[in-house]
């Protein structure tokens, strides 16, 4: 089977900015690259539907009445003459249901432990994808195999370049100010309590360590806006006690690559640790299942095990284990060593980057389609 005999439907929850609609948008583009047919249906839009437009594939919002679903999806297999269903969290019950209807294969990609819906997979045809060690080890445990690929990153987009000044220009900082940016999908109750946790952090950090450090936040959460407005009365509180506005709070943004190169340091989990290492940042690695640290070559397996802590960690986030790291990266006299963060660069590459994720899973759905044994695609059965 060649690649363009393969024609996708790639299903997603949402099209709002996060870790898992970046990546399928990286996916997508490098599976039409390819040439392989790729048709989006999301529950919803949100902040990333233009991108996906802009790919130039199909494109389909689903309809606010769930129980109309189904046979948008079933309409969308036929007309498109999908011959393999992709899947990603909320959007496979959905997935399972036309593709057991259709008797057509499904891929199902688990990116966190969150939604336990297995028991409701009934479909027959299908393989599971694990992007980390731990939702790996999280699936054999309750007997379900699944291959391991990791989410890619698209490294023609997340590079280093010689202007790293603008969004400390767009701060009104001087140039030579300390800027750490945090980074999370606040929309997960955990990082939100992270969050919040670091914020109250800083004074404690600016006291000790960096007296004229900046840091800017960097998040939002599409379906509960009350959590970003509490970030920011938060961010006001520490920066009121201090007398000065050094907590910037930017909300959702999509320019994420130039963030990262405008920072001195990014904190941040799973994908944002990996894309902020592709363009050549520092990274301390800490998520909703705990602290990992400052990365380095020396660590960057044991953290990519962890998914930088976002399926699982090392220890809580503390301010202790958090100054000292800051302490590592700014005052060391190996801190202005920029080796590391080039040999991070290549790491990143060579585990994570696009080409080398895509086709991995061009392998699973090749060898997923030789399971389904018809003679006739679906819409010759009526």
């Amino acid at each position: 089977m060649t690649h363009t005999q393969i024609r996708l439907l790639m299903m997603l929850e949402c099209l709002n900015i996060g870790g898992t609609e970046t990546h399928t948008l990286s996916l997508t583009k490098q599976l039409l690259h390819c040439g392989i047919d790729v048709t989006i249906y999301s529950f919803t839009g949100g902040n990333m539907h233009e991108d996906f437009t802009l790919l130039g594939c199909p494109v389909y919002i689903g309809s606010k009445n769930a129980p109309n679903r189904l046979e948008e999806v079933r309409k969308l297999i036929l007309n498109h003459h999908i011959n393999i269903i992709h899947t990603h969290d909320k959007s496979a019950e959905l997935a399972d249901h036309a593709a057991r209807e259709l008797n057509l294969p499904l891929v199902y990609t688990v990116h966190g432990t969150y939604y336990d819906i297995f028991p409701k997979l009934n479909h027959e045809h299908k393989a599971f994808v694990s992007v980390s060690a731990p939702i790996k080890k999280w699936l054999d445990a309750k007997g379900i195999p699944s291959t391991l690929i990791h989410n890619g990153i698209d490294m023609m987009k997340y590079h280093s370049t010689h202007d790293r000044q603008s969004l400390k220009h767009q701060l009104g900082i001087p140039v030579d100010t300390p800027l750490i940016v945090y980074a999370a999908r606040l929309g997960n109750r955990q990082k939100f309590k992270l969050c919040d946790a670091f914020i109250k952090t800083c004074s404690a950090v600016r006291e000790k360590l960096l007296s004229n450090m900046h840091v800017a936040i960097v998040g939002s959460s599409p379906n509960n806006k009350r959590r970003l407005k509490l970030i920011m009365e938060s961010a006001n509180k520490v920066n009121n006690q201090n007398g000065e506005t050094f907590i910037h709070v930017l909300g959702e943004r999509k320019e994420m690559e130039r963030i990262y190169r405008g920072a001195d340091c990014v904190v941040g989990t799973g994908r944002i640790a990996l894309e902020a290492m592709a363009c050549e940042t520092k990274v301390i690695a800490v998520g909703s299942a705990g602290y990992v640290g400052f990365i380095t070559p020396n660590n960057f397996h044991e953290a990519c095990m962890l998914h930088f802590g976002d399926h699982a960690g090392k220890a809580a986030f503390s301010e202790e284990v958090f100054c000292n790291d800051l302490a590592e990266i700014f005052l060391s006299e190996s801190s202005s060593d920029s080796s590391n963060i080039k040999k991070n660069r290549e790491l990143v590459e060579k585990r994570f980057g696009i080409e080398r994720v895509t086709n991995d899973l061009i392998q699973v759905y090749k060898r997923n389609m030789n399971l389904d044994t018809r003679s006739k695609h679906p819409n010759e059965n009526g």
